[in-house]
């Protein structure tokens, strides 16, 4: 299942602004500008490559989040206690009619690339902290390339091993192998997400 999805970007979970900052600089890159995901109660900054990117999210307002269906609080509480994921992974591509049984359906008050759009959360989201938060975007006719930073004109890091994620790789001592797309949970005595084999985020 999931053979059509590829992914578009990855998250991880950081204090604040200030740690999100520290982070991007301690990887070697520069930070983007803070982008703040309305009624979510998160804001983010970012690494842009060619075709993917990081993010680096962050709860902004505990009580936006408490209304709004992701509830992104509880993914972040967990983190601090320990007992959850600080990653998400985002796919891009389709996903069947069947795939789509797995997931649950949300519509976004802010706009990705200038366009409203959907998210299909994973049932795993709100069942098992966890796991990485696994979730689709939908973006009405659109073409997976419209989703590359490069063509929205976003200063992309120069970086030629991370140019596009031909493949996330996530070793785990808890979870259970499985694959999303180009996403593979392997099995592993410590937690550590690797880009293409090689770049650890």
């Amino acid at each position: 299942m999931y053979e059509n999805l590829e992914v578009d970007h990855i998250f991880r979970i950081v204090e604040d602004d200030t740690d999100a900052i520290n982070q991007i600089s301690s990887l070697g890159f520069s930070p983007s500008e803070i982008r703040e995901h309305t009624e979510q109660g998160t804001s983010s900054r970012f690494i842009f490559f060619e075709k993917n990117y990081l993010e680096f999210i962050y709860l902004r307002s505990r009580e936006e989040s408490q209304n709004n269906f992701v509830k992104f609080h509880q993914r972040v509480d967990n983190f601090r206690n320990k007992s959850g994921s600080p990653y998400g992974i985002a796919f891009r591509g389709k996903l069947s009619e069947i795939e789509k049984n797995d997931f649950e359906l949300d519509q976004p008050k802010y706009n990705l690339y200038g366009k409203s759009f959907i998210i299909y959360m994973h049932g795993s989201y709100f069942t098992n902290p966890e796991m990485p938060a696994i979730f689709f975007l939908e973006v009405n006719n659109s073409k997976k390339e419209e989703f590359y930073p490069i063509n929205r004109g976003l200063s992309c890091e120069k970086d030629m091993s991370l140019n596009q994620f031909a493949d996330v790789t996530l070793i785990s001592p808890i979870l259970k192998e499985e694959s999303f797309g180009n996403f593979e949970i392997q099995k592993g005595d410590e937690e550590k997400l690797l880009i293409n084999g090689k770049f650890s985020f």
